[in-house]
């Protein structure tokens, strides 16, 4: 959920190995939001996403920008971490 855009943030990990990101609130519905393509991700089926759970603290960088980490699985075998600004 991210709280300040009263908006949630859904992931989808593809079969072509890449994973799209779309806002979904009451009032627009989904939209995308961004997408990683198979270069910087995966070559082959997601198979799991997570998000890291946030605590109480929003995360924030050095320059007060939002950001979260998702890790991703594949049938390639391979686990990616991603940190994504918002």
């Amino acid at each position: 959920f991210i709280s300040d855009k009263k908006s949630y943030l859904i992931a989808f990990g593809l079969d072509n190995g890449e994973i799209e990101f779309y806002t979904w609130n009451i009032e627009d519905g989904f939209v995308k939001y961004a997408s990683i393509e198979n270069r910087f991700s995966h070559h082959l089926t997601i198979k799991r996403l997570s998000f890291r759970k946030l605590t109480e603290k929003i995360n924030e960088n050095k320059n007060g920008e939002n950001f979260f980490y998702l890790a991703s699985c594949s049938d390639d075998s391979s686990v990616r971490l991603f940190k994504i600004n918002y």
